[in-house]
């Protein structure tokens, strides 16, 4: 039997559940591309790495003919998945109409001979230039055209990671498509990033967009997805099993997929599901080495972004306050010697370490537990470089 667990972030996995507010809020941007009830317009979409952002727009793009059918539209719409790299005018339309805009290659001192940068992209290869040509020299015109025959819903995954300038073009051509009742949506979602990122452009008109956050699964979606691929196949997890995971679990996603995984992987012999405790400690031993890898690298990364003191700092705040505000935070980071405690808070926000999805003057942790590794990883290293006693 095929593992139906995903342990790589962003993956679909065979039990999606636990997104039904995201996926209605996205049919609501379908329906708004109904040539008879036309009302374009973008979706904010953020939350920190691992809560499925990247698995919920998979699920839109594979079910997107099913719910044009649930909705009675009068035309299909086509969804299209993309990421940043690939948002180039020219990229953009070849994605969305299976067409390259590719012209010729031509050598690179001629590149300058009545080429129309405006409606080109060029990118070097060796001693060639790719030249791409169009009738469209914005993100707006390129919309025009390719919802000519078909409206389209443009899910832009990792969006916190375009420049600003790219990320102001778009808005602005969402704009566009709204005034002009041109029929593309777009769904926008990254990590917390993505919040100051939009700021950063000076789009007033964002403002208005619908934001959603993606966090953690509630009790009974998080149960389901671990123990729905077992009952399935006719196989039930021991309850205290099933308790043991979902404590280790934090509801997290990206956690249950992994832990799911490990179980399926340790724990079935020919089909058949065994309770035996060597192998189910080699299931634990197995999805703790995925979370402790996951934290490790997140551990560096604050290092790099020279925000790790802050981040310990912060672990122990929430020790004592689940939800402390902003001026808590920084007041008690200042006291502890942090010089910018608004910086170190914005960067571990963008980070994903803490984030605001309910109340924009509170925070909440990140990833789950991850806290707890930044606390106790932090206090060995610190007693690690003391000296030591001479006896």
């Amino acid at each position: 039997m095929r593992n139906p667990f995903r342990q790589t972030l962003g993956s679909l996995n065979e039990n999606f559940v636990g997104r039904d507010y995201e996926i209605n809020a996205i049919k609501k941007l379908i329906q708004g591309l109904s040539r008879d009830n036309l009302d374009p317009k973008a979706l904010i979409c953020y939350g920190p790495q691992g809560y499925g952002k990247t698995t919920l727009l998979g699920y839109v793009a594979k079910h997107s003919d099913r719910f044009c059918k649930e909705l009675v539209l009068d035309s299909p719409i086509k969804t299209v998945r993309a990421t940043p790299d690939v948002c180039d005018i020219a990229s953009l339309y070849e994605i969305i109409t299976g067409e390259s805009a590719l012209v010729e290659e031509i050598t690179q001192d001629k590149t300058d001979a009545g080429v129309n940068v405006g409606i080109a992209k060029f990118g070097s290869e060796g001693a060639l230039t790719r030249v791409y040509d169009s009738s469209v020299k914005n993100y707006l015109e390129l919309f025009k055209t390719v919802s000519a025959k078909n409206p389209i819903l443009l899910c832009i995954d990792e969006a916190h990671t375009m420049s600003s300038d790219q990320m102001r073009r778009m808005l602005l051509s969402i704009q566009g498509c709204t005034e002009r009742d041109i029929p593309v949506s777009v769904v926008l979602a990254g990590t917390p990033k993505l919040q100051p990122l939009i700021r950063s452009c000076g789009a007033t008109f964002a403002e208005r967009y619908k934001r959603m956050t993606i966090g953690p699964l509630d009790n009974r979606y998080a149960r389901a997805l671990l123990v729905e691929p077992f009952e399935k196949q006719g196989m039930n997890l021991p309850e205290a099993r099933v308790k043991e995971a979902l404590d280790n679990c934090h509801n997290y996603p990206f956690f249950l997929q992994a832990y799911g995984h490990s179980i399926w992987e340790h724990c079935i012999e020919q089909g058949t599901l065994i309770e035996r405790d060597s192998m189910w400690q080699r299931a634990k031993d197995e999805f703790n080495e995925t979370k402790n890898r996951m934290y490790g690298e997140r551990y560096g990364e604050f290092r790099k972004e020279q925000v790790l003191y802050s981040a310990y700092v912060i672990a122990e705040i929430f020790k004592i306050n689940e939800v402390p505000s902003h001026v808590y935070l920084a007041d008690y980071l200042r006291e502890k010697g942090v010089p910018d405690p608004d910086e170190a808070i914005e960067k571990l926000d963008e980070l994903g370490y803490i984030w605001n999805p309910e109340k924009p003057w509170a925070y909440e942790q990140g990833i789950p537990s991850l806290m707890d590794f930044v606390g106790n990883t932090f206090e060995q290293e610190l007693s690690q470089s003391q000296p030591r006693s001479k006896d």
